[in-house]
């Protein structure tokens, strides 16, 4: 996974494909060797089917990346899932340079809101992201900052925001010339 999207290889027994896709997540790599199996199965050319690959657009909001210079962005700001976070923070931990993390924290998870959110501060300091900017001061990311604190993470690298466009501005101005890549998590299109 780089900010051209992923590469991987897919086997068939007798040949390989080499092919490239926009798309990110390992989930998205297992849908689409499901969709060469069924392709070659068919009959349909590797040259084809490595194109076709290539074409594939992510859903807006739905780990969707955009590169600008040295930022990349990754768009997952879709109302998300305790699973589907920690997939995006997994999919974020494969890049290289400063890694950050925007987000407002998971909603709409009734009593057990507090519990996933405080999950998610854990595992984003378990795949060692290098900052991470709360948007807003809210019980979900109280409890994420409970979670980060938790697992030892410095405390100056957490940083409050009223907008994620206030995070995406600082990342820029803080790293220049450095490679760097922001994840943009949870419902951020409803609510901001």
């Amino acid at each position: 996974s780089d900010q051209n999207g992923q590469s991987f290889t897919f086997h068939d027994g007798e040949k390989t494909i080499e092919a490239q896709t926009k798309l990110l997540g390992e989930h998205n790599i297992e849908n689409l060797t499901g969709a060469i199996a069924v392709a070659k199965s068919l009959g349909i050319s590797d040259k084809d089917i490595k194109f076709a690959i290539r074409r594939i657009k992510s859903v807006p909001h739905r780990l969707e990346l955009t590169t600008k210079g040295n930022l990349s962005i990754i768009d997952d700001s879709y109302n998300s899932n305790p699973v589907s976070s920690k997939l995006a923070i997994d999919t974020l931990a494969k890049f290289d340079g400063i890694k950050i993390v925007v987000t407002p924290g998971l909603i709409e998870l009734g009593a057990e809101e507090e519990k996933y959110n405080r999950e998610l501060g854990i595992h984003i300091a378990k795949k060692s992201c290098d900052y991470v900017y709360l948007v807003g001061n809210s019980t979900q990311t109280n409890a994420i900052e409970s979670g980060l604190i938790e697992q030892n993470y410095p405390e100056h690298k957490i940083q409050r925001v009223a907008l994620p466009q206030e995070a995406v501005a600082y990342a820029s101005k803080k790293h220049p010339s450095e490679k760097v890549t922001v994840l943009l998590l949870n419902d951020l299109p409803d609510n901001y």
